[in-house]
């Protein structure tokens, strides 16, 4: 067998991208490889990386015989025809690999079709945070797959930030707030910005406010260990004006809409499950 010491990633789009810089955090020595049917838009990643940019006719040599580990970052719709269109011929019982999933709805028992039988999947659900060693990733795995290898990959991911295991029952809802809840809390940064400028604050420095609210809220919910309903009344004075604007955003239906984000955001990763 050969000696198979890389990590590979298969599918280089934003999500795949930022795993790619927690991974070399994580591991600045260790050997990546990028392929993506797209070369030209990860040419300056593989740079800043020092990683090797595979191409297409090289895909078998330069990254399938190189790496035992392999992120695969193609959206859900694309799995099937690139394990049985590009990658087929080249797989064997003779290398088992661990391949790491970010599709979403795509279940294990689907993605071991995809593969020879002696080969091992992850799933993964990370969010774009871990480009900056502040993510959440969830995770689960193929029962039958050595504890070693689940080790390894979360060494991989050690600097991506919060890393959490789930079972595959529960790796919709965990997606649907973790993976998604940053385009929802974006969206919470940038009202809070837009009404700070409405006041005469500058641009910049309301989204700097706004922002930094946000990472500090988050800092004192997961460091006090409190429920954020008791971290609200403090800083809730009776006939204040913070408790103006909480009655106001109750009054506008802030809860509702994002509970009502992360139930149509799990309802969609359900049906992508669905059709997998």
């Amino acid at each position: 067998m050969r000696m198979m010491n890389g990590v590979g990633f298969i599918g280089v789009g934003n999500m795949a991208s930022a795993i790619a810089k927690a991974v070399r955090a994580s591991k600045p020595e260790q050997a990546l490889y990028l392929y993506n049917r797209t070369p030209e838009r990860i040419y300056e990643l593989s740079q800043a990386l020092n990683a090797f940019q595979v191409e297409r006719e090289r895909l078998d040599v330069d990254l399938l015989a190189r790496c035992e580990y392999i992120f695969v970052g193609v959206k859900p719709y694309g799995m099937k025809s690139l394990f049985e269109e590009e990658l087929a011929p080249y797989l064997s019982e003779d290398e088992p690999k661990v391949w790491i999933s970010m599709a979403v709805g795509y279940p294990l028992k689907d993605l071991k079709t995809l593969t020879p039988a002696s080969h091992r999947w992850i799933r993964i659900m990370p969010n774009t945070p871990v480009e900056f060693g502040e993510g959440y990733v969830s995770y689960c795995y193929d029962p039958a797959i050595e504890a070693s290898k689940v080790g390894y990959v979360e060494a991989l991911l050690q600097e991506a930030g919060r890393l959490q295991y789930y079972d595959e029952s529960q790796f919709d809802a965990a997606g649907a707030v973790a993976g998604s809840g940053p385009a929802f809390i974006y969206q919470v940064i940038e009202a809070l910005s837009d009404a700070a400028v409405s006041h005469g604050i500058p641009r910049q420095e309301a989204l700097e406010m706004a922002a930094q609210t946000v990472v500090g809220a988050g800092q004192m919910v997961l460091a006090s260990g409190e429920n954020p309903g008791a971290l609200k009344d403090r800083v809730t004075s009776p006939g204040g004006t913070t408790i103006a604007g909480v009655k106001a955003l109750e009054a506008n239906g802030l809860r509702h809409a994002m509970i009502s984000a992360v139930d149509a955001t799990y309802q969609r990763s359900v049906d992508l499950s669905d059709q997998a």
